[in-house]
């Protein structure tokens, strides 16, 4: 059950309706096809977060111990609204060769997945894809957890190495992990000029946040450029890896396709045989997810 993903929850909140959308929508972002998925009653919880861990010490014979504990900070994890109406004039659908109904679903697919695609790029971006979203990893990573590849333009990339589950990463959502496709109801719609006319409407409605429980859970090689000596390499990847705690390494490293690449193409070049290297899967056994989500055109942080 650690693993529970937003299909799994989606399921087992007993919305046969909502799955089959999910299951389709979520293809392409491994965002939210990998990162795990828990469920809360409400729509907010307060959690302890690591810090730091204590120092300890030896003692002597008849010496007492000093008192020791680890630096823990209270965080309030909340979920967000997520409310898509998919609405559709009724006179267009109804003279749909295969009906309303398959309308509906194609409209509500479409809807899914662009709202999928948001959460997607939320969780690297938070407020700054979305105000009134949770916060994501950009903002909210530990400095030493970041090695700098030192792009200095606006169209670097970020790579990601993350954690994830109950000792990393992983998405809140809430009212008992409800992920609802509301029945289809008829009701007046108005275009532009408030002019009236008959359509269906139906609502995609979710609660979801993200929740991380550990500061070096997550970490990153920010500004990677197409220049050299700022491009993606094994050497920035081990270091990368460095950041975090020995045996508390990273589950699945995200990058774009650019930052892949030029990862490959670094390879290329000292290749012995001059053949181009195959497009790396893993790193050190770490699974490499690649995303539309990591834009190549960030400003160098």
């Amino acid at each position: 059950m650690a693993n529970l993903t937003l299909i799994d929850i989606a399921k087992l909140s007993g919305n046969d309706t909502a799955v089959p959308l999910i299951e389709e929508s979520i293809k392409s972002h491994p965002e939210t096809a990998l990162l795990p998925s828990r469920t809360i009653k409400g729509t907010q919880y307060k959690t302890l977060i690591r810090e730091a861990l204590p120092t300890v010490a030896f003692r002597n014979v008849n010496e007492g111990a000093t008192t020791v504990k680890a630096r823990y900070g209270q965080r309030i994890v909340e979920t967000f609204i997520m409310d898509v109406p998919v609405e559709c004039d009724k006179a267009a659908a109804d003279a749909n060769e295969d009906g309303a109904a398959a309308v509906l679903a194609l409209e509500a697919q479409t809807m899914l997945e662009a709202s999928f695609r948001h959460v997607a790029s939320q969780v690297w971006y938070g407020v700054t894809n979305d105000a009134k979203g949770f916060p994501g990893m950009k903002a909210t990573v530990d400095s030493s957890m970041v090695v700098d590849a030192t792009g200095s333009t606006g169209s670097t990339t970020t790579i990601w190495a993350v954690r994830l589950g109950g000792n990393g990463v992983s998405f809140v959502v809430g009212r008992d992990g409800a992920i609802t496709v509301s029945d289809v109801k008829e009701v007046r719609l108005t275009d532009g000029n408030d002019n009236p006319y008959d359509g269906y409407r139906q609502n995609i409605l979710a609660y979801i946040g993200m929740q991380v429980t550990n500061i070096k859970a997550f970490a990153c090689i920010k500004n990677v450029e197409d220049v050299t000596g700022k491009r993606t390499s094994d050497s920035l990847l081990y270091k990368l890896l460095e950041t975090f705690p020995a045996g508390a390494g990273p589950d699945v490293i995200f990058m774009s396709k650019l930052a892949r690449r030029l990862w490959r193409e670094s390879r290329t070049a000292t290749n012995p045989t001059g053949m181009p290297a195959p497009y790396p899967e893993t790193f050190e056994g770490v699974r490499i997810a690649v995303t539309d989500m990591l834009t190549t055109s960030e400003t160098a942080w």
